[in-house]
């Protein structure tokens, strides 16, 4: 796209003059002879340098105040100043207020495209060093440990997704590894090579989601001293990653259908627009449907971003890769801590196989990380600590039932079981295919007893 260049100058017949030779060079080149309509253009369109008149019919005054108005409102705008006074008080004074260069009148076409040209080049250096150093650039891509059957079919599903520009859901329990999983496919698509940016909409201030996403102008709020780019612009060439994308508010979730829609924003407190280059993939460990039905997130934003939908299976229904998973934690932790432990018991390994892991990937590396901190040589069941986790885990069940208020031991001991007896059919049935009679049949009751319990636990699909 050729770059767009503004002429600011009263002589409407030197700005043609100079279009028509700009233009024979590739750019696109704008003539204005006000300074307020060139700022207002300024304002609300992309622009790469400005050739600016400083006496404008008003004096020299009027070119430099405009020159001093257009650097606060980019500061990387370079402007080339054309004046017919050569003396070096001019020069001196348009240096000073921010020029990137002067010429004098009249002046050499082959100057001025030379001049231009270094600029333009420079503005687009400085723009992307601007969007460097924002980056959150993590070249370290996570691995996806195990190669139990239910992991190997997301990294599949995965990898089959990563070589298009399809957004993606990744549904998944809260520490089981969406990240990861987005990681992946980024790492595995024509994008590879730009930016990965992560940003956690559930740790977002309501006030500030609107600003940390689309950026914002100096000026736009209490505050704001100085403009500042969004995590779109940051990750634009790359893949940007919204984890708990149901934590949005309704009126930024709009706006992101439009940004998705047009691939332009505007910066909060701004009225240009910016192009952007990205692949969105969204998280939630939340039912993005049930959230559509409670009119807690936008239906044409969720079909907007469900290209493709990646479940991320939960570590209960993965304990095949439990072993491999504390090997992998284990080596990481022993080097962290500098220790040297040797491996798990065959009593710890039980412990972690017979866990349910409500926290998923994320709680397991905290039980390895406190066990290889505990233990000297071998790490065993009393080193994971699971079972005051697991009450930790009853009590927010409690919690979540009945506030936690007025229930009795009998009653909460029933409510533990249940967790319990619902844990050990899930994993029957996982471990058996889905085939109710063969989970019966380990389970050590009657088919009838365990489509009962389906019932109870809602484990029936509808």
């Amino acid at each position: 796209m050729a770059k767009t260049l503004l002429i600011v100058d009263d002589d409407k017949a030197l700005c043609q003059a100079m279009r028509l030779f700009l233009e024979v060079e590739g750019y696109r080149a704008l003539d204005f002879q006000k300074g307020a309509d060139a700022l207002a253009y300024i304002d609300r369109e992309p622009v790469q340098a400005v050739l600016l008149d400083l006496d404008l019919g008003e004096g020299g005054d009027e070119g430099l105040s405009l020159l001093e108005k257009m650097k606060r409102m980019d500061p990387h705008l370079p402007v080339i100043i054309l004046t017919g006074d050569s003396t070096v008080k001019v020069a001196v004074q348009a240096m000073k207020a921010g020029a990137y260069y002067y010429i004098t009148k009249p002046f050499d076409n082959d100057e001025v495209i030379v001049l231009v040209r270094k600029a333009v080049d420079e503005y687009d250096k400085s723009r992307q060093i601007e969007i460097l150093r924002a980056r959150t650039l993590n070249i370290k891509f996570p691995v996806i440990v195990g190669a139990s059957a239910a992991v190997k079919a997301a990294m599949e599903m995965a990898d089959r997704i990563a070589p298009t520009e399809l957004t993606v859901v990744i549904h998944g329990e809260s520490g089981s590894g969406k990240e990861v999983f987005a990681r992946r496919i980024h790492a595995r698509s024509p994008r590879k090579d730009g930016p990965f940016v992560a940003v956690d909409c559930g740790t977002l201030q309501e006030t500030l989601v609107e600003s940390e996403l689309f950026g914002y102008e100096k000026g736009a709020f209490t505050g704001a001293d100085r403009r500042k780019l969004g995590q779109f612009e940051i990750a634009s060439g790359g893949t940007l990653f919204l984890d708990e994308i149901g934590n949005l508010p309704l009126s930024v979730q709009a706006k992101l259908l439009r940004v998705l829609q047009e691939r332009k924003l505007q910066h909060l407190g701004g009225h240009k627009e910016v192009d952007i280059d990205i692949r969105v993939i969204t998280a939630s460990n939340a039912s993005l449907e049930e959230m559509i039905k409670a009119g807690k997130f936008r239906e044409d934003l969720y079909h907007r971003l469900n290209q493709f939908l990646l479940e991320v299976p939960p570590l209960r229904k993965r304990t095949d890769d439990i072993p491999e998973l504390a090997a992998y934690f284990l080596k990481a932790a022993n080097e962290e801590m500098k220790k040297s432990v040797g491996g798990f018991s065959p009593e710890a390994l039980k412990a972690m196989k017979g866990y349910s892991w409500p926290g998923n990937i994320r709680e397991f590396k905290n039980a390895v990380y406190r066990a290889v901190l505990l233990a000297d040589d071998e790490v065993k069941p009393e080193h994971l600590q699971i079972m005051l986790t697991r009450d930790k885990f009853v009590e927010k069940s409690l919690q979540d039932s009945e506030a936690g208020k007025g229930i009795s031991l009998k009653k909460a001991s029933r409510h533990a079981s249940g967790i319990l007896e619902k844990q050990l059919i899930e994993q029957a049935l996982e471990s058996c295919g889905g085939n109710k009679s063969l989970a019966a049949k380990r389970l050590k009751i009657d088919r009838k007893a365990l489509y009962n319990k389906l019932k109870k636990y809602k484990l029936i699909k509808k």
